[in-house]
Order: structure tokens, then C-alpha cells, then sequence
């Protein structure tokens, strides 16, 4: 090969991977439009139709903008980090029987979403076709900010991962922060971890689940025994200044795990479901306010502070595990409605 051959050779070697480079090239902002057609590149000028355009063409660690109201269609993300902002603008409706909103298959990674309704078609109170409004599979975390989900034939959000791919020490994590899960026909959120080779004794790895100013208002009714939140194994709380009101249960915790609970070294109990509830509100829920173990498996821990429970059909507070543990400050408001024997003026102060 002639020494021109071989540059214009190597010329066209490098024009190749250069225009490869620039096709594989992502966006760090991108943005969609529902009025425009599908194929652009997501950028601001040429918006794409949908999330799940948008999310193909965007960097780990990217963010999503909505620009004009609109159905944005249902997505999944697998194993990148990115931040999907509504705006406001932007919803995810479903009307197809078992198909969920948002489904998320990460590994290491956190995915936020704000300022977006998560809702189904709800076509009567026991008519819901769509299954999840979100199914967390796995990762590292979720963060919402200002949504509504509302609706789903089946869960809100169902944070349930896997085996965690996180270091040693971690656990997998939910920050919900102002946001409305409403009408949600098995229960607005269920929470469940993975057990832990230690099982009580490495807390840090269980599902670390965080409250803040949410709103809990008729799930579960259709059934007539479904819930707010669920909080089963290997999970622990925190639900603060929050509402779970009209909901056929309030707070529901249900552990598999027989092994009782744990005193711990700052003289505290711990179980694989607990629940720290702090200035909320669990009032006028169909069936129970708040229902502690299953009886069978008593490893239900609940620790309240200057909260209210009142007005429920049947009773404010169960707790049908006997060795389940509720804790309190002392400064909470009990409608009066208790489970016998397991009465807890002794240790549940009225005010």
C-alpha cells in the first residue's frame, strides 16, 4: 500500500469512529414534547414524544424535562441513574389490564422522579387496570418529589428489590417527600426487604423507607382490608408529618419472620417490620388504624411520637402479635379503641 493509500485509509478509519462517537453521543438534558413525532433527538429544540425515547437517548446521571402537558406513555429504566421531572406538565396514564406505570431494573443506581401523576384509567372504586404505578425490582434507591399516584389495580409503589448489588452495610432506599398516593386497590405503597445473613442484627441492610408530608387516602377500599402502607420484612420506616386517612387500613405491619424482636443497645426494640411514626395523623380508616404483627409471627416493632389515631371502623390500634413491641413518647392522641388484652394504655400514654 502506498504511503497516500495508507493515510487516506487511516483518514477514513478515524472519520468513522468519530461520526460513530457522535451518533452513540447522549444528552445530559433531555426534553419531551408530546405533540412533536418520535425519532428526534431530545434535545430542546427537537423534544421527543415520549419517556421512554427520551430515556434511551440520555447519560447516566441525566435529567428529563417536560415541556407542554401530555400522556408521556409508561417506561422502564435499567441501570442508569436520572432524574425525570414533570414539571407539573406531565402524566403516565394506563388502561391496559397488568401493565405497571414505571418500572425500574437498576443495580447501583438512583432513580428521582417529580412533579409527575402516576395515574390508571380507573373506570369504577373496584375497576382498576393497571397493575403498579411503580415497581422498584432493584437498585440502590427512589426518590419522589411532588407526585400523585393514583388508581393501580394492584400497588402504588411496590418497593420490593431483590439481593442488593450495594456495598456491605447498605440497604436499599425510598425518599418520598409531598407526594399523594390516592385510590390504589391493594395499598398505596408496600415495603419489603431481603433478610440479612445476621438477620436483626444488621439493620443498616434492611430497606430503609423515609415519609415526608404524604398523603394516604382511600387505598384498599375496593377490598375492604387493603392499606396505606405496607411494611413487611426486613424494613424500617419513617413516616413523618403525614396523613393516612379514609384508607380501608392505615398502616398495616406484617412480618413473615418468627424470630420475635431485639432489645438494642440504646434500650429500644427492633423487629424485621418497624415503623417510626412522628406528628401524623392515622384517623377515620375503614377497618384499623393501625394493625402491630400477625399473631404468628410477632416481630413488629412501632414507635410513636405526638401523633393522632382516631375515628377508625373497628379499632385504632391492633396488635395481634403478642411479642410485637409498640413504643411511645408519651405525647399521642388514641381514639380509645384498643385489641384486648393488648391494651396499650400501660405503655401507649393517651396524651
Amino acid at each position: 500500500m502506498s504511503k497516500f493509500k495508507l493515510i487516506n485509509f487511516l483518514s477514513m478509519v478515524v472519520l468513522a469512529v468519530v461520526c460513530s462517537a457522535a451518533a452513540a453521543a447522549q444528552n445530559q438534558e433531555s426534553y419531551v414534547d408530546a405533540t412533536q413525532p418520535l425519532g428526534n433527538a431530545c434535545i430542546r429544540t427537537a423534544p421527543c414524544q415520549t419517556f421512554a425515547e427520551a430515556i434511551a437517548k440520555t447519560n447516566d446521571g441525566g435529567e428529563i424535562r417536560v415541556l407542554t402537558s401530555g400522556n408521556y406513555g409508561p417506561f422502564t429504566i435499567t441501570n442508569k441513574s436520572i432524574t425525570v421531572d414533570g414539571f407539573g406538565l406531565g402524566y403516565i396514564t394506563v388502561n391496559q389490564l397488568g401493565v405497571d406505570g414505571i418500572t425500574i431494573n437498576n443495580t447501583t443506581q438512583i432513580v428521582i422522579i417529580r412533579n409527575l401523576t402516576i395515574s390508571s384509567q380507573q373506570f369504577s372504586i373496584s375497576v382498576n387496570p393497571g397493575n403498579n404505578g411503580i415497581t422498584f425490582n432493584n437498585g440502590a434507591g427512589l426518590v419522589l418529589q411532588d407526585c400523585v399516584i393514583s388508581g393501580w389495580g394492584n400497588i402504588g409503589v411496590s418497593f420490593q428489590p431483590g439481593a442488593s448489588a450495594l456495598p456491605s452495610g447498605y440497604g436499599q432506599r425510598l425518599w418520598v417527600q409531598d407526594t399523594t398516593f390516592h385510590q390504589n386497590k391493594v395499598s398505596g405503597v408496600t415495603l419489603k426487604g431481603v433478610p440479612p445473613a445476621t438477620l436483626l442484627t444488621e439493620p443498616a441492610k434492611y430497606v430503609q423507607a423515609s415519609f415526608d408530608n404524604a398523603r394516604f387516602e382511600g387505598n384498599g377500599i375496593a377490598l375492604g382490608n387493603g392499606v396505606g402502607i405496607q411494611v413487611n420484612d426486613w424494613v424500617i420506616a419513617t413516616i413523618n408529618r403525614s396523613n393516612l386517612n379514609s384508607n380501608a387500613v392505615g398502616i398495616s405491619m406484617f412480618p413473615n419472620f418468627g424470630g420475635g424482636v431485639q432489645l438494642t443497645n440504646n434500650g429500644h426494640f427492633r423487629g424485621s417490620s418497624n415503623v417510626n411514626l412522628d406528628r401524623s395523623s392515622v384517623s377515620n380508616n375503614l377497618v384499623f388504624g393501625i394493625m402491630v404483627g400477625d399473631g404468628a409471627h410477632a416481630s413488629a416493632v412501632l414507635r410513636m411520637n405526638d401523633d393522632v389515631v382516631w375515628d377508625s371502623g373497628s379499632l385504632d390500634i391492633t396488635n395481634f402479635g403478642g411479642a410485637s413491641k409498640i413504643e411511645s413518647y408519651g405525647n399521642n392522641k388514641i381514639g380509645g379503641a384498643f385489641l384486648p388484652p393488648q391494651n396499650p394504655n400501660t405503655n401507649l400514654p393517651q396524651f
